[in-house]
């Protein structure tokens, strides 16, 4: 969920439960408060950067960052762990 932002998949490459729970964990317990908070906003309640930044009362440009450094990490997790 959180890391398919505006990216079109077929349904074969769409993430299968167990990854979706792995994602859903890796975001609870191994990402910074800020960032989950971000991912949230973003993904979940659908703001544009400009106002997560309003209200976490941050840059555009840390806002990007938080989410960034989140995504990165997810994939890699993924990655390594098949």
């Amino acid at each position: 969920r959180y890391f398919l932002d505006n990216e079109e998949y077929d349904e074969e490459e769409w993430p299968d439960e167990e990854t979706i729970e792995r994602i859903d964990n890796m975001i609870n317990n191994d990402v910074s408060p800020q960032a989950r908070r971000v991912m949230e906003m973003r993904f979940t309640e659908g703001m544009p950067f400009s106002r997560i930044a309003t209200i976490m009362g941050i840059s555009e440009t840390a806002v990007y960052r938080h989410l960034s450094r989140a995504l990165t990490f997810i994939r890699k997790k993924l990655k390594e762990n098949g």
